[in-house]
Parts: structure tokens; sequence; C-alpha cells
């Protein structure tokens, strides 16, 4: 079971949440302890977009190609569908949980790069195709286990340009410390908002 705590403004209370993580095809726990640094990435590479992609793109510090998270999107109005890849920076909390949906979820691959461990999934997911076909997500996810941060790079992009993505990547990290959540689970996926 998860657990949250949110603050309602209207009721000046405290709410309690409690999410059924059972069904969740893929679950992952962290341990540690330890202050944890808020990360930014650049990325040394990115595959070419398809015309008419749009982009969605957050971080402070913009200018200098800092980012904490960055999402190239195929135009949908013209056929497009999915997100190609979606670059984001995670928090390792302690004793927190992290869980995929969809119809199938699992680890394709383990490896380390150097002080860096590498998960590769696969995720099978509700959404359909328009054949009616299971959306496939794959994620490359890179931690760094000392600093308690990792990068989650996922989308319907082939595993081989996710990891060409990894590899390119520079990560900072930042004087400020991460926020800790007040809920022990978070949603791992591909999304835009």
């Amino acid at each position: 079971m998860g657990h949250s705590v949110s603050y309602n403004p209207w009721t000046l209370e405290e709410e309690h949440e409690e999410r059924d993580l059972t069904k969740a095809p893929l679950i992952l726990q962290f341990t540690g302890e330890g202050e944890i640094h808020r990360v930014e990435f650049r990325p040394g590479w990115l595959p070419e977009a398809e015309e008419k992609s749009y982009f969605q793109i957050y971080g402070n510090n913009q200018a200098q190609n800092w980012y904490i998270s960055y999402s190239c999107i195929p135009d949908r109005e013209n056929g497009g569908a999915g997100t190609l890849y979606q670059i984001e920076c995670h928090y390792a909390w302690p004793g927190c949980t992290v869980y995929m949906d969809g119809e199938s979820a699992r680890v394709v691959k383990e490896e380390d790069w150097g002080e860096l461990h590498i998960t590769e999934i696969e995720q099978q997911t509700y959404s359909k195709d328009e054949n009616g076909t299971s959306i496939t997500h794959r994620f490359v996810l890179v931690f760094d286990s000392a600093a308690g941060w990792y990068i989650s790079i996922g989308g319907t992009a082939d595993f081989e340009t996710l990891e060409h993505i990894a590899r390119e990547l520079e990560v900072r990290s930042l004087d400020e410390l991460a926020e800790n959540s007040t809920s022990d689970y978070y949603y791992l996926g591909v999304g835009i908002g």
C-alpha cells in the first residue's frame, strides 16, 4: 500500500490517501539515508525529431541548456502518436516505492556504467495505437545511488536511441536540497501535461 498526505486549503486539514499497488506490474523500492541534492541534466545528443514535433521543456536554467524535464512529442494533429522520448529527474527517497502501470512491465537489462547503475524496462501500456495494439514504452533509468538521484529516459523510441541519449547526458548536482514528498510512492511513466 502506498500512503500520501496532502493539505486541503478549503478544509484547512490534512487528507490521507492510500493506494493499492498490488496490481502494479513493476515496483522499484529504494533504501539509503542522508540528504539528496537537486540535479539537472544537459543533453549532449538527441535524435532528430519528426517535422512538426513539439517539445515540453522545464527547468530553471534553460538558458544554459540545463533541464529537469525534456519531452519530444510528435504532432498528433498530423498523425503523430505517443512521446518519442521524455527525460526527467527523479529522487530515490529511502523507503519510497515507485510503481508502473500498464498491461505489463519488465526489466530487460541491468548493467553498470562506471559509478552509475543502468536499468532498462519495457512496458506495455494501457494505451492503444490505431490498430488496437498496446503501445510499448521503453525506459533507460540512470541511477546514482550514492547521490540519491536517477534520470529516466523513456518513450516509444528504441533502446538503442534511449541508451544513446543516456550516454551523452551531463548531470550536475545543485546546492539546494531536493524536497521530500509527503507521499511514500509515485508513478513512473511517460506523460505530458
